[in-house]
């Protein structure tokens, strides 16, 4: 299979890093008063369905979806949702693949290349594939963990990214979640959540 089309999809899943914030403090001592302590419930689950894919996600990101079909009258054949936050941001994208499944090694070896390419990166690290079980729509594969530092916001980044063929709609999806956490104790059980929780129209 030609990388091509795959191609398409990956200028669509945009790297999305955090804004790093800042507080000063005064230098003069001065009397504070006491803060009255509050409780922050946590966030709820919204259930977002639509382009016949349906998954869960916490009701502390702002979603947006984008319709990336090339003849962009709204058809849907590609398109992503994006969720974003103070703490994560996640991209849901898919594209119609006219039954041609996509080569795993390629896809791989794209993403890698695009990442260490990148002039706006440094201290870039792929770690390797890994499979999961047929969970959602059609097998899921791992494709990578990438920790890499942006040197535009001066920030670490980790990044986990999920990809399936769908054979009933004839579409592969990714899931790109990038975040400042750690990997391993968060980036990873999310993702596995936002697989679980996704479910497929005819699948």
């Amino acid at each position: 299979m030609k990388s091509s089309p795959l191609i398409v999809l990956f200028l669509i899943l945009c790297i999305l890093t955090l804004s790093a914030g800042c507080s000063t403090a005064s230098g003069k001592a001065a009397v504070q008063p006491t803060a009255i302590p509050t409780t922050q419930s946590p966030p709820a689950n919204i259930t977002y369905h639509n382009h016949g894919i349906s998954f869960v996600y916490p009701d502390n990101l702002a979603l947006t979806e984008r319709d990336t079909s090339k003849d962009k009258t709204a058809s849907w054949e590609s398109g992503d949702v994006q969720l974003n936050g103070e703490s994560e941001n996640v991209t849901f994208s898919w594209m119609a693949m006219h039954h041609v499944p996509p080569n795993i090694p390629v896809v791989y070896e794209s993403m890698r290349t695009s990442f260490q390419k990148d002039p706006k990166m440094s201290d870039v690290k792929f770690y390797l594939l890994e499979t999961y079980p047929a969970m959602t729509c059609g097998d899921a594969t791992f494709i990578g963990h990438v920790s890499f530092y942006n040197k535009v916001r001066k920030t670490p980044v980790n990044e986990g990214i999920l990809l399936w063929y769908n054979p009933g709609q004839d579409r592969v999806y990714f899931i790109d979640m990038a975040s400042g956490n750690d990997y391993k104790s968060y980036i990873q059980e999310a993702l596995t959540d936002y697989q679980q929780s996704l479910r497929c129209a005819d699948s």
